[in-house]
């Protein structure tokens, strides 16, 4: 499907042949434990490595033999293996972590110490208080940030930004997801704006109570770990993890449930 579609490798899974023009994954043992490493790169010699040295063309005619290139340049001349190929990288692969290709995070780290970390935490879909892990699909794939965010588009401060669209669904998956990303804002839009409206009667409720403050510590909890969940719905943008999403916006609105039936409880007994 995705050959028919003309679908890149690089389009999703740019971290890995982001060094050197190309990368592999090779298995290894790591005790009695079976892990894997990523090899960024495949040696291959940089052209611009031999302008460094060689100003003619004609003494760049033989550059694709070899053995002469050896015999020239490491017999006789005793260069450095990175003289003329590019490095080759080894690092163990944490799937849970997928890589991010370093000009990406040296531009946005200028200006953001920590750029998108709501997104990265809910596409992580760690384990929280009243909502089980659940990682991103996309997470477990390795599909990282572009292999979504192809579509160049202006952000809200007038600035050029990479986005998705439907249209970035159906090049990997079918026609049918066309509409499933619209789908998703709109019904994550219904829930927050429905959790929104029960953190407001909760807020004001804590607000209005008369109870001692030392009555209130375990409730003033439970609103801050729910309005906690639906910054990061909200900050993080749903749709990065619809399902994980779903899962924070239920916690926080059981969480200002619970608030609000405490407090009733706390009042009707007199604190």
């Amino acid at each position: 499907m995705l050959e028919k579609a003309n679908v890149t490798c690089g389009s999703c899974h740019y971290d890995l042949i982001q060094a050197a023009g190309g990368s592999r994954y090779e298995a290894f043992f790591d005790g009695n434990e079976l892990k894997t490493t990523l090899v960024l790169g495949a040696g291959r010699v940089k052209d611009e490595n031999c302008l460094a040295c060689h100003d003619q063309p004609k003494d760049l005619k033989e550059a694709g033999n070899k053995k002469l290139m050896h015999e020239k340049h490491v017999t006789i001349k005793n260069s450095r293996c990175f003289d003329c190929h590019r490095p080759i990288g080894h690092t163990k692969a944490d799937l849970n972590q997928p890589q991010q290709p370093p000009f990406l995070q040296d531009r946005c780290a200028i200006c953001h110490p920590e750029p998108h970390n709501y997104q990265r935490l809910l596409i992580a879909g760690e384990k929280r208080e009243g909502v089980i892990k659940s990682p991103d699909p996309m997470l477990k794939a390795r599909t990282n940030c572009l292999g979504c965010h192809v579509e160049m588009g202006v952000g809200t401060k007038g600035n050029p930004v990479m986005k998705a669209s439907g249209k970035t669904c159906v090049a990997c998956h079918t026609k049918e997801h066309d509409k499933m990303l619209q789908d998703w804002k709109t019904e994550l839009t219904k829930e927050l704006e429905a959790a929104k409206e029960l953190e407001e009667e909760a807020q004001e409720a804590l607000s209005e109570s008369k109870l001692p403050a030392s009555d209130l510590d375990e409730v003033k909890e439970w609103f801050e770990n729910g309005r906690e969940n639906l910054k990061l719905v909200l900050y993080g943008n749903g749709v990065h993890n619809k399902k994980y999403a779903m899962l924070l916006i239920d916690a926080a609105m059981g969480n200002f449930e619970d608030l609000l039936d405490e407090l009733e409880e706390l009042q009707g007994n007199g604190g």
